[in-house]
């Protein structure tokens, strides 16, 4: 547990673990006791990733592996309306409409953040 305990011992305050490497992409799915091993190694709030891509989920994912929190990554671009999703512990079955509008204020969020040309290098003033 190394970068836990690394991190711990550098100052930080709580680490957020991947259950997955970058080469591993998502052939294999997020390894959760790796995550609890951390949790359960280090005194300051583990963050656990990987696979949340619903609600019980994550309720399931902060009961049996000594998580703080979990984060989720690709379930909120599948799945935007995940974190009300998360706040009222049940699913949401949107309507048509209710989705594009969930999309449209995600688009929006976005564009704000990235800006809107191709890249989004406006908005965070990169340069040739």
């Amino acid at each position: 547990m190394a970068v836990g305990d690394g991190g711990e011992a550098a100052g930080a305050v709580a680490v957020t673990v991947h259950g997955r490497t970058m080469e591993q992409r998502y052939r294999k799915p997020a390894d959760w006791a790796l995550i609890e091993q951390v949790a359960a190694a280090v005194s300051i709030p583990v963050v656990g990733n990987g696979d949340i891509l619903t609600h019980y989920e994550a309720r399931r994912r902060l009961e049996q592996h000594g998580c703080t929190a979990v984060m989720a990554g690709r379930g909120a671009l599948i799945k935007p309306w995940i974190f009300k999703e998360f706040v009222e512990g049940k699913e949401w079955h949107p309507s048509a409409w209710e989705r594009v509008g969930v999309l449209a204020r995600l688009v929006r969020y976005m564009k704000e953040h990235f800006g809107d040309d191709d890249l989004g290098i406006t908005a965070h003033g990169i340069s040739d």
